[in-house]
């Protein structure tokens, strides 16, 4: 569902997400888990310095409203920054290795932050399966997008690709990570090099993203237009969404988990793996080399 932006609170923001997800009627218990470490953290780490959250008169922390959910998350206006809730472990380790680069990836939005939220969870309808949080600060980006005939090229073109290598959650998850992450690799460069060819400056931009983000090691594949936004600041087109994705193992490891502690404050920590690379559950802390 696509929000209107309305002020509302952060509860009632992680009460959708939860909803979405779960297909249904959430676990309470479980929404509160992850409204309570969001909430915490909100001032200190997730607002620009000098900015502060607002509070309704009975003390629930607000933010700008639902900029839109899905099956796997939902993004979150908050003053000037976008705050993504989501299952989708893919985007926290394509986040993290984004901000281990070093260097602005052309046309990707800016990345401000990226936790995994250590033993808070939700069931998750199509995995049949209580599955990982993880949350992710970036940019917000204007509202304009790509024109409605060149989002229909660009949907299709994506549409294709994602097609011709099994670029779907269920069947990734199916071929192991290796193979995963060869297929997602290919249907990079395809895209890459059709939209590259396009005479349209959206398709341009969005495959100098893919191919920025190939050469920082993150292989994406999912950059269909409702993943683009333009960026009045910087002139160009940018893909904000990094989900169904690819990075090496050793940026999984590099992820960062919280439990009971500040986000961002714990030492960097790895989420265990288990033989197939595939991140275990509950995690367990397993320190890596920062």
């Amino acid at each position: 569902s696509d929000g209107s932006g309305a002020m509302m609170t952060l509860r009632e923001a992680v009460w959708e997400f939860a909803t979405n997800v779960a297909g249904g009627e959430p676990d309470e218990a479980e929404v509160e888990a992850v409204h309570a470490v969001i909430e915490r953290n909100l001032e200190r780490f997730l607002f620009p310095p000098g900015q502060r959250p607002l509070f309704s008169p009975d003390g629930e922390a607000l933010v700008a409203g639902i900029l839109g959910s899905g099956a796997f998350g939902t993004a979150i206006a908050l003053d000037g920054r976008v705050l993504k809730i989501t299952t989708d472990i893919d985007a926290l380790h394509a986040a993290t290795r984004i901000m281990n680069y070093g260097r602005e990836i052309p046309n990707v939005v800016r990345f401000h932050g990226a936790w995994g939220l250590r033993g808070v969870g939700v069931y998750h309808a199509m995995s049949e399966a209580e599955m990982p949080v993880s949350v992710i600060l970036t940019d917000k980006l204007d509202a304009v997008g790509i024109p409605d005939r060149l989002s229909r090229q660009l949907n299709e073109v994506v549409s294709n690709v994602k097609k011709r290598y099994s670029i779907w959650p269920d069947r990734l998850m199916e071929a192991g990570v290796a193979m995963a992450r060869a297929r997602l690799r290919r249907a990079s460069v395809e895209l890459s090099r059709i939209l590259s060819d396009s005479p349209h400056r959206p398709h341009r931009d969005v495959a100098k993203a893919i191919g920025g983000l190939r050469e920082a090691g993150v292989y994406v594949a999912d950059a269909h237009a409702q993943n683009v936004g333009w960026s009045e600041r910087d002139g160009e087109f940018k893909l904000f969404d990094v989900g169904v994705s690819s990075v090496t193992a050793r940026e999984r490891r590099r992820a960062r988990y919280a439990e009971n502690m500040p986000l961002g404050v714990a030492e960097p920590q790895a989420v265990a793996m288990a033989d197939d690379g595939a991140p275990r559950w509950p995690f367990a802390p397993v320190h890596a080399s920062p």
